[in-house]
């Protein structure tokens, strides 16, 4: 159990290094798009989605825009989600840059 503890110690460092450089990584890209990105309107297609989740939000839009996205769903209070279709097509306004996109706001009326 010794070799274990020592491969843990000797492992639990790059572990912490790999976390905290993906958060920074995408902390700094998703930064930088907001502040250096072209204001741009995407229209999609987005399907509700209802979750009992601890960690994140309950009721979720998803679509594959944003699929590869992080997180790669729109969260969204209780009301609008009822008030919401099954699945639709909506305007995503977001601000764009080579490193990816930043969703400010979603507008439903295209549904309607």
């Amino acid at each position: 159990s010794t070799v274990l503890k020592a491969l843990v110690i000797l492992c639990l460092p790059v572990m912490v290094f790999f976390l905290f450089s993906i958060s920074i990584t995408h902390g700094i890209a998703d930064i930088a798009t907001q502040i250096f990105g072209r204001d741009k309107i995407l229209t999609t297609e987005l399907s509700k989605e209802h979750q009992h989740s601890r960690r994140s939000c309950n009721y979720r839009l998803n679509g594959s825009a944003i699929e590869n996205a992080m997180p790669h769903y729109i969260c969204v209070n209780e009301e609008i989600y009822n008030s919401l279709p099954a699945v639709g097509t909506y305007a995503l306004e977001t601000k764009e840059t080579s490193l990816g996109f930043h969703i400010n706001s979603f507008n439903s009326s295209v549904n309607r």
